[in-house]
């Protein structure tokens, strides 16, 4: 069976005031949160800034096998990323 025109109208403002109606009843510590604030990049603006005069040759080398591999898997997410990106576009591009 379909809907009239008029009863998906009504379903969507309906849809709409119950979305309203939400917002206004959440908390503030309800609402989504950003992941991280603006200009932050997580632990790696950490690691940029850290003193490392306490570090032992040991622990550097462990530690720039751990940011390497970390960068490897970053380096892995962007490429499925960038690939999943260029086949959403053009499933979306406009055929001429």
């Amino acid at each position: 069976m379909h809907s009239s025109s008029g009863e998906l109208t009504a379903q969507l403002l309906d849809s709409k005031r119950l979305a309203s109606d939400v917002a206004r009843v959440m908390d503030d510590e309800d609402r989504p949160k950003p992941r991280m604030p603006e200009g932050s990049f997580g632990a790696a603006s950490l690691l940029a800034g850290e003193s490392l005069e306490s570090y032992s040759l040991a622990e550097l080398d462990t530690r720039v096998a751990l940011i390497e591999a970390e960068i490897s898997r970053i380096q892995n997410h962007r490429g499925r990323a960038s690939d999943h990106m260029r086949a959403a576009e053009e499933m979306f591009r406009r055929k001429n």
